[in-house]
């Protein structure tokens, strides 16, 4: 069994990481889509979020990456305290011997690295029940 995480920058925000470069997060899904029959995870914002799932397939769920933390800013009016995980496959029927995804998960950012710990660490409770 082959599962993926993608976790690439959100869209319009490329311009953060040292590569400076966009991703075509449509390119992607259908990448994940092909290359991972068994099941894929992938992090988003959700101001794509609704865009990004016209690309995946009906069978899709949303889970949410729940932030202990928001950040409030000046004349901000959404404090952005969570983060959709678009999922596909994974998890089996419930009572089946094959794990359930739990749809949800909450993990705090290290201080230290604003962009992996917190993230890997909600893909790694993100599918055992």
């Amino acid at each position: 069994m082959r599962f993926a995480y993608a976790d690439p920058p959100y869209v319009g925000c490329g311009h953060y990481y040292p590569e400076k470069a966009e991703v075509d997060q449509i390119a992607l899904i259908d990448r994940l889509i092909g290359d991972y029959p068994d099941g894929w995870a992938l992090s988003c914002s959700s101001p794509s979020l609704q865009r990004l799932l016209g690309a995946c397939p009906r069978d899709v769920r949303v889970m949410a990456w729940v932030k202990p933390f928001a950040v409030f800013k000046p004349n901000v009016g959404v404090a952005y305290a969570w983060e959709p995980v678009i999922v596909r496959g994974g998890g089996g029927a419930h009572g089946s011997s094959t794990p359930c995804v739990i749809g949800c998960a909450s993990a705090s950012r290290s201080s230290r690295d604003l962009w992996g710990p917190s993230r890997r660490s909600s893909a790694c409770g993100c599918s055992r029940c």
